[in-house]
């Protein structure tokens, strides 16, 4: 196919890009080769006078697109064997496909034989001296496995003079520097790969990893979570994030300095409640800390009990805080409820597992064991059920309030996923708790995980080995809560407990 042009105004509107540069023939060309390009296959442009000639091989995109498409699928699936096959088998047919080459000289990459490589990538360039990709892959070769960042920087500096905006080359060139320890001018770099796209996972990861040399875990736990929120769970890129976030996370908890927010949020809530709020140590707690409100106790004191040697309890001490808060937002409002179970809801539970009671008789439990298995249960699905709801809430608010503190959030909420993993899927458990008790407490852990997710991009969900069933009765119910999420009003968690009771 052939499309000719007569250079004037009208051409101009058709390409702006020319237009804005007073119309450089340069600039026209290019814009004419990006338009017309389909896939790897690039137009011949001719400029003659006032005439401009495009020349299209659409024997050649009809014939070898297909394959070409195969290829790109099996290489993302690493099946390189095949692969290969086909790109020489292309390369016989058109050797001057500049991307055949380019992809043939990554397949080698891949397998670390970065000599035949470098042969491949420079037959690409023969054939196309403005393939980035090329000069990209060429300068991390130099870079990585040829401990020679001269040449190494030549290729990532022509990359950029081709597109001064190429992000990939922006993030390799900051990445050598980092290495060489140029931190500040790998920054600079990163910023500009940030500005110019921000969605790019590896400028996020490479910003990471830049804080984590600098110390500066916070952010280097931030950058590697919006790498994981901005990559695919199968890319190399996001399993490499994952470490960096429990690393650096793990540092911040080890340099915690959170008994700041603590001490900082009690004398707002003491002023606000009117009474005096105790943290009291307590080794003999079943959970990991508990509110206890002064009311319920007949104390002049709000009490908030912890057990000292949990390993990120003071994410649980705060979050104890935090309901505390709720519940002095619905008194204000003159909303607030009290929820409770009696002897009678307890017969009417019992009653209703008669058939799993008999399943257990049989397995040889006598029946006080019984009564304090059902007793135990019974309090626990209770418990669940009134905190589930609020939780969601409360760790929303915490994320947002103190975007500082996410790292202890991170591995306190993990900590707290594992032993509800254990108690919803252990086959000790599983072979004794009533299957609709234990269905019902998987979902709850599994509306937790789904929000652990949208926060942290780290799924959990899996882990609860779920029916199809449980996932999608928890999605319901997520939704809920994230279509009330935005704007909390006081008490408006009770209404969830209700509903989703």
């Amino acid at each position: 196919m052939t499309i000719i042009f007569k250079i004037d105004d009208l051409l101009l509107d058709l390409f702006p890009r020319t237009k804005e540069t007073n119309f450089d023939r340069s600039v026209l060309k290019d814009e004419l080769t990006d338009f017309y390009s389909v896939g790897p296959y690039k137009p011949k442009i001719h400029i003659e006078n006032d005439t401009v000639t495009i020349e299209i091989d659409t024997g050649l995109i009809v014939t070898q697109e297909q394959d070409y498409r195969r290829v790109v699928a099996l290489c993302e699936k690493g099946q390189y064997t095949e692969a290969k096959k086909t790109l020489r088998s292309l390369l016989d047919k058109a050797p001057h496909v500049s991307e055949y080459h380019r992809i043939l000289g990554q397949i080698y990459f891949d397998e670390r034989k970065y000599d035949d490589a470098l042969d491949c990538l420079i037959d690409a360039l023969r054939w196309d001296p403005k393939n980035i990709h090329a000069y990209i892959l060429m300068g991390n070769i130099y870079a990585k496995h040829k401990d020679d960042i001269v040449t190494a920087m030549k290729y990532f500096d022509r990359a950029m003079e081709i597109d001064p905006d190429d992000v990939v080359a922006m993030d390799n060139m900051g990445v050598v520097l980092m290495k060489q320890g140029q931190t500040d001018k790998a920054e600079q770099y990163f910023e500009k790969a940030y500005k110019t796209d921000p969605d790019y996972p590896n400028t996020h990861y490479a910003i990471a990893l830049l804080a984590e040399i600098k110390e500066d875990y916070v952010t280097a736990f931030k950058y590697a979570v919006s790498t994981m929120k901005k990559s695919k769970q199968t890319d190399d890129i996001y399993k490499h994030s994952v470490s960096l976030v429990f690393e650096s996370a793990k540092k911040v908890l080890r340099n915690n300095k959170s008994d700041a927010i603590t001490e900082k949020y009690i004398p707002e809530l003491e002023s606000r409640s009117g009474k005096s709020i105790k943290l009291l140590s307590d080794d003999s707690l079943a959970s990991a800390a508990r509110l206890e409100l002064a009311e319920n106790y007949d104390r002049d004191e709000h009490v908030v009990k912890y057990k000292p040697n949990y390993p990120v309890v003071n994410h649980l001490i705060l979050h104890e805080l935090f309901h505390l808060e709720y519940i002095l937002q619905a008194r204000e409002a003159g909303k607030n409820e009290l929820f409770m179970s009696n002897k009678g809801h307890r017969r009417e539970f019992d009653q209703s597992l008669k058939k799993h009671t008999k399943k257990l008789q049989k397995k040889g439990f006598d029946d006080a064991t019984i009564d304090r298995f059902y007793n135990d249960i019974f309090n626990g699905i209770n418990s669940q059920m009134y905190n589930a709801p609020i939780d969601l809430f409360i760790e929303n608010h915490l994320y947002t309030k103190y975007p500082d503190f996410r790292p202890i959030q991170f591995l306190s909420l993990i900590e707290l996923f594992k032993q509800g993993i254990k108690a919803t899927t252990d086959q000790k458990i599983v072979s004794i708790a009533p299957p609709t008790i234990l269905s019902k407490s998987k979902i709850l852990n599994i509306i937790t995980a789904l929000q652990f997710r949208d926060l942290y991009a780290f799924d959990m969900v899996p882990e609860f080995k779920p029916m199809e069933s449980e996932v999608k009765r928890a999605q319901d119910l997520y939704e809920e809560f994230v279509e009330t999420k935005g704007a909390k009003e006081p008490a408006i968690e009770y209404e969830l407990i209700e509903r989703w009771a």
